[in-house]
């Protein structure tokens, strides 16, 4: 039987010296279309919605979604033809607004953009997809790439609980930005899931993320930094 895992996106916009918060999420499951929705905590005439800054690539991912998720058998994960393999990916496909950033972050020199990846299940599970794990049937591991049309630096991912974190910090984006300069930068982060096919993969991964449902969720934060 073939499984598609399961995700949701919510992204932040933060700034210390602003009072509102505003986001906009995308969930995101196998059968469903995406469905956006709009919230925040604001004052009066201090609005910001997040959308207008950081948002999905619907050019890209799956059935032009912004996002892409593995689909997994029994023994392993599944390629583009539907092969057993040792990885699994996950991608989401963003741009980011640098003119309206360059805006609104105007007293800072820097854009960071924290990424949190999580997930839920239906019911309570011990699996930690996220942790590296090995046994005598092989191991598992997870890491992240990035591909991106501005200069940036990143931290290494670390995990936290059933959280994988790091940041992704676009330097001097907001110091050198100009009118001549592309609206938009464009961001592909892939979560790149490893492990051992056969019964490493039946016995440690599959009845987790199949009998408890699993549902990745994708927490995007950006911020101005000096």
């Amino acid at each position: 039987m073939i499984s598609k895992g399961k995700m949701n996106l919510i992204l932040l916009l933060c700034l210390t010296s602003i009072v509102s918060i505003g986001f906009s999420s995308w969930s995101f499951t196998e059968n469903d279309p995406i469905s956006e929705t709009i919230n925040g905590d604001f004052e009066v005439e201090n609005i910001v919605i997040s959308a207008d800054y950081i948002y999905l690539d619907t050019t890209k991912g799956d059935n032009n979604t912004g996002i892409s998720c593995f689909k997994y058998t029994n023994t392993g994960y599944l390629d583009a033809d539907s092969i057993v393999t040792d990885r699994g990916y996950l991608k989401v496909y963003y741009k980011i607004n640098q003119k309206k950033c360059a805006e609104f972050f105007n007293n800072f020199k820097s854009i960071k953009v924290n990424f949190t990846l999580t997930y839920t299940s239906d019911t309570a599970t011990s699996l930690n997809i996220f942790n590296n794990h090995s046994d005598n049937d092989g191991d598992r591991s997870l890491s992240y790439s990035i591909i991106t049309s501005s200069t940036y630096t990143s931290t290494v991912g670390s995990v936290n609980n059933v959280s994988y974190v790091f940041d992704i910090t676009f330097t001097n984006l907001i110091t050198n930005y100009s009118a001549n300069l592309a609206d938009e930068i464009t961001l592909e982060v892939t979560y790149n899931f490893f492990a051992t096919t056969g019964d490493y993969f039946r016995n440690n991964l599959y009845h987790g993320l199949f009998s408890n449902d699993i549902k990745f969720d994708v927490i995007s934060k950006v911020s101005g930094v000096n």
